[in-house]
């Protein structure tokens, strides 16, 4: 242990240094996928807003300013558990602190004072030993870093379980309203034109009809296969915005990866984006790459989105609102129910796991969906293309 009395610097480290970053990344690692677990069962809301890459960030530059603070001395597993739930309690502000904005406010304004009043405590005794003036000061500038990195990760400690507390309390009618206005919709508005104003993303000019020339290649499984790539995507593209005209939807992101063989198509409604694998699409010989199976895809991905918006609505309903027809002809309660227990398929040779994907209440509706919708694109394809060639 390293002791200079002159300065009063001490090293009392309990842990050595790679033990040090090997918890962090550990303790780290398990507390923050056990935060993202349970966050949305106490906040459903942040289902919503939930982010493996923004609670990535946060835990790795937290983790990584407490280590260079405090690796050379006084490594401690407090101090490991102090980076941590600095990490995570910035993260819960990031993601719930919109809805208790006053609160956040707060504790920050409590985190200046208290580390303003530290800093000063530590400045204040005068120096008597003219020697070592310039190591003392850079001493006492050291222990005010130190004392940051502890107010703030006790206040961000405080964070992690009031503000979740505090949002669960909340009711749902305040949380949507902020919801709504986070989204950039007015949720309080002076005139009737402006109260009963609809947002369309997707105009006319997204209709079957008006691209009728590049959606009815999908119509015949050869004309399809013997597209390009590029003109395959543009193809899918297409049919995307006509299917999110016809929906209703928000602005949605389209985006074409290599994902595993048996994953066709995925929807992730943080970013609004529909992602489409581009394996099957580039070889139309492999499953899901014909034209019965991509069109099949992309309005069932589009369906998974139009779920989580009428979802959002149900949550922001009266109990009496939510018995119109509107919600229980579409069975909106039981999706409610399944995206608090959403069942994946991390082994495609797992048959109980894949039928359990498959039987889940939204991909039930979303498998439903995409059987009338393929038989109502054929038909009206068919209907246009008809019309057209009369013409």
């Amino acid at each position: 242990m390293h002791n200079d009395k002159r300065i009063g610097r001490k090293d009392a480290s309990t842990v050595d240094k790679s033990e040090y970053i090997r918890d962090h990344i550990i303790f780290g690692g398990l507390l923050g996928y056990n935060l993202l677990l349970w966050l949305p069962v106490l906040c459903p809301i942040a289902h919503y807003h939930q982010s493996v890459l923004r609670l990535v960030l946060c835990m790795t530059v937290t983790s990584m300013l407490g280590m260079i603070l405090i690796y050379q001395y006084n490594r401690t597993y407090c101090g490991i558990i102090g980076d941590i739930c600095a990490g995570l309690g910035v993260y819960t502000m990031l993601t719930l602190g919109v809805y208790k904005a006053i609160l956040v406010k707060w504790m920050l304004g409590i985190w200046l004072i208290l580390t303003v009043i530290d800093i000063l405590l530590i400045f204040k005794p005068q120096i008597k030993n003219k020697e070592v003036f310039k190591q003392i000061i850079r001493w006492r500038m050291y222990r005010c870093l130190l004392l940051v990195k502890r107010n703030t990760a006790l206040i961000c400690g405080i964070a992690l379980i009031v503000i979740p507390a505090a949002v669960h309390f909340t009711s749902e009618k305040d949380i949507m309203n902020t919801f709504y206005q986070v989204l950039g919709y007015e949720t309080t508005v002076s005139s009737a034109s402006s109260r009963y104003s609809v947002i369309e993303v997707y105009d006319d000019r997204y209709q079957l009809s008006e691209n009728i020339d590049i959606i009815k290649l999908i119509r015949d499984n050869d004309t399809f296969q013997a597209l390009d790539y590029e003109k395959k995507c543009e193809v899918v593209q297409a049919i995307l915005y006509c299917e999110a005209r016809y929906l209703g939807l928000c602005e949605v992101n389209l985006d074409f990866k290599d994902l595993k063989d048996s994953t066709l198509g995925q929807y992730n409604h943080q970013t609004k984006t529909i992602t489409i694998n581009s394996k099957p699409l580039k070889d139309g010989t492999m499953s899901g790459g014909t034209n019965v199976d991509v069109l099949k895809t992309v309005v069932h991905e589009c369906r998974h989105c139009y779920q989580e918006l009428l979802a959002e609505l149900y949550v922001n309903a009266s109990p009496e609102q939510r018995n119109l027809y509107a919600f229980t002809s579409e069975g909106v309660s039981a999706w409610i129910e399944n995206f608090g227990d959403y069942n994946t398929v991390n082994d495609d040779s797992n048959m109980i796991a894949y039928l359990n994907y498959r039987n889940q209440a939204l991909e039930q509706d979303a498998r439903n969906w995409e059987q009338i919708e393929l038989i109502d694109y054929f038909h009206r394809i068919d209907e246009l293309t008809d019309t057209k060639n009369k013409e």
